[in-house]
């Protein structure tokens, strides 16, 4: 014969793994919604930061064509990773200033990549960054 505790001790030990169970899910799912959140808080700094520091090489060259491929491939070495901008960057250069103490501004507009965190068909979301870089007024330009 079964004693009442023995059957009370059967109970309790079912209700837990019911409890496991229906948890688990919550969990797994708060986890790939902190890598998600995560993710796009990267993304959007890292777009920022590649437009500031292309514009910084733009405006470090001397001459226009070298300003653009400067800031060009500044921005793709930055965000050349899939996971960061899915099929990577596309980036506007203002080279109408482009002279002694004037302004060279970078335009990075990126579509993050969300292929890894596919169990929450994570819509891709596009983010654009700004940046602009003063010439050194004192430089010499081309010879």
């Amino acid at each position: 014969m079964k004693d009442r505790r023995d059957t009370q001790h059967e109970d309790v030990g079912a209700a837990e793994v019911v409890a496991a169970i229906m948890i688990a899910p919550v969990v797994v799912g708060f986890t790939v919604l902190v890598f998600f959140l995560g993710r796009q808080v990267e993304s959007r700094a890292s777009v920022r930061t590649a437009a500031d520091s292309a514009a910084q090489a733009a405006a470090r060259q001397r001459d226009p064509a070298a300003a653009d491929a400067a800031a060009r491939r500044t921005a793709t070495d930055m965000l050349g990773d899939s996971s960061t901008c899915a099929g990577g960057p596309t980036v506007l250069v203002d080279l109408s200033d482009f002279r002694p103490g004037g302004i060279v501004s970078v335009d990075i507009t990126c579509t993050i990549g969300n292929d890894d965190l596919a169990a929450v068909t994570a819509p891709s979301r596009t983010f654009t960054g700004h940046g602009a870089a003063v010439i050194d007024t004192y430089r010499a330009g081309t010879p």
